[in-house]
Formats: C-alpha cells, sequence, structure tokens
C-alpha cells in the first residue's frame, strides 16, 4: 500500500521534517488501524472463461457407463469402473428402458484457488432438413423446433487430490437434473428459407438447440484442482419411447460446447 493512501504528508530528501507533522502523520496513520476503509479490504477477482467442444461430433468422445446391474446380480466391469459418474438419475423412464447414459466430460486443472461462476452449456443442432445430421427426430417442419427433452444432466466434479483417477472419491460440487428443457430451447427465427451471413457458409441453416446455463454458482475451488464437467445424455433400448426422440445414435443429434466462467482472486494486491 502506498504512504500517500495513509497521509498527506511527504517525507523525503530535501523536505523539512518537524514534531508536528509526524504528529499528523502518525495521527492519519492511527485512524485508519482503528476503522480500516471498506474498499481496502474488498475482494477483488479477475473474470476468466474456459470454452471447449467438438466438431465433428462422434461417439469416441463419450464416456459410456450403464445405469444399473441386469439380472440383479454382478455385470463384469460395472461395479470396479473407476470412470464411472455417481449420482446420475434416470427420471423421464424406468430404469430397465435405458441401455447406456452417455457422458461427454471434459477436465482443467488450476493453479490458484478460485470460484465456478457460472456454467454455459450449448447444445446446437445446426439445419432444418427433415433428414439432418445433428438434430433430434420427430420434425420435419422449418423452422425445426427440438423435442422438450427432460433426461440431460450437466456435472462439475472435483477429483480427489490423492486418487485423481478414481470417480468414485470426486467430490460432486453441482448436478442439474430434471429441469424442462422448454426453458432452455433456442428457436431459429419464423422463416421458411434461413439466409447464411457467414464465411464459410453454417451447413443447414437457422441454429435451434438448447443453451443450458448455471449462474451465480459461487462454487470455491482449492489449490490445484482438477474440476471435471459433463454432459449427459441417456441412449435408450430399441423399443422404447424415448428412443424416438434421441434415435439410434444420440450422440449426432447436437453439437455440444461449453463455456466455465472462473472468479480468480488478483495476487499480490
Amino acid at each position: 500500500m502506498s504512504l500517500r493512501t495513509i497521509t498527506k504528508e511527504q517525507f523525503s530528501d530535501g523536505t523539512t521534517i518537524d514534531g508536528n507533522r509526524i504528529e499528523q502523520a502518525m495521527q492519519e496513520l492511527e485512524e485508519i488501524c482503528d476503522q480500516v476503509p471498506g474498499y481496502y479490504v474488498k475482494r477483488r477477482f479477475v473474470q476468466n472463461q474456459i470454452t471447449v467442444g467438438f466438431s465433428p461430433f462422434q461417439q469416441a468422445p463419450y464416456n459410456q457407463q450403464v445405469p444399473a446391474l441386469s439380472g440383479g446380480g454382478f455385470v463384469t466391469g460395472l461395479t470396479t469402473n473407476i470412470e464411472r459418474w455417481k449420482g446420475y438419475k434416470i427420471l423421464s423412464h424406468a430404469i430397465s428402458d435405458v441401455d447406456k447414459v452417455l457422458f461427454w466430460e471434459t477436465s482443467f486443472i488450476l493453479n490458484n484457488p478460485g470460484i465456478v461462476h457460472s456454467l454455459d452449456c450449448f447444445m446446437a443442432m445446426t439445419t432444418s432438413s427433415a433428414t439432418p445430421n445433428y438434430q433430434l427426430p420427430g420434425g420435419s417442419s422449418s423452422p425445426y423446433i427440438p423435442p422438450p427433452v427432460s433426461d440431460v444432466q450437466l456435472f462439475a466434479a472435483v477429483d480427489a487430490p490423492f486418487v485423481k483417477e478414481d470417480r468414485s472419491q470426486t467430490d460432486v460440487l453441482i448436478h442439474k437434473y430434471g429441469m424442462d428443457m422448454r426453458a432452455w430451447l433456442i428457436t431459429p427465427i419464423g422463416v421458411a428459407s434461413p439466409t447464411n451471413e457467414m464465411t464459410p457458409n453454417n451447413p443447414g441453416g437457422a441454429d435451434s438447440g438448447w443453451a443450458l446455463t448455471l449462474d451465480n454458482l459461487n462454487l470455491p475451488l482449492p489449490k490445484l484442482a482438477r474440476v471435471r464437467i459433463a454432459l449427459a445424455i441417456p441412449t435408450y433400448d430399441a423399443a422404447t419411447t424415448g428412443r424416438s426422440q434421441w434415435g439410434a445414435t444420440p450422440w449426432a443429434t447436437f453439437i455440444p460446447s461449453l463455456t466455465a466462467t472462473l472468479l480468480e482472486p488478483l495476487s499480490n494486491v
């Protein structure tokens, strides 16, 4: 802290120093120590964003997990899967209708303590065709409006510091599930023939999908924490009604991207 923020008196070579000026400076210092102004101790943060995504999108980036043990017995590999996310739920259908839950995940490490302020997940479908790529089944009109699916889940977790690869030891910071995705719906402008306004052209026309935003989270992160963020979607048995929404290849129905907003304390201030 600069001396000039404490007292207006200056003490330097070439200036006179007397007892009155020293007493005045000491008095001003005493007043600050007795009642520290709020702006001296105000917490200040620098906002940073981490943005990730996959394009083109394939099944390979997904971590596939079977939601239940079949037949009431143990299935080889399921009880010892150290990559299994804990706490995910299936609410929209019976557990027997779900073949797998697909997790698209990413991770990052913070060198300094920080705070997760918000998560923004954009599930983009970029075509209005009746036989599209990156679009849920169930619509042939233009502009295309996605079905109101309710089985999307969003996670944020911190790995245990000494067994980072064992997911059973992670601390789940947030788990968003069971929401009505119509609240996050993105629909294109109501025109029959969308116009491309960029070069190269965006293939397929107008954007649609969902923008899932979790704001004002204020989740503290310790130093050197490895944070995992995951988006989970189901793959249903062929006979269930959920299959009609997600189709046989749910990983190909949208293009995901994610932005994590972090608040990192300033150093040496």
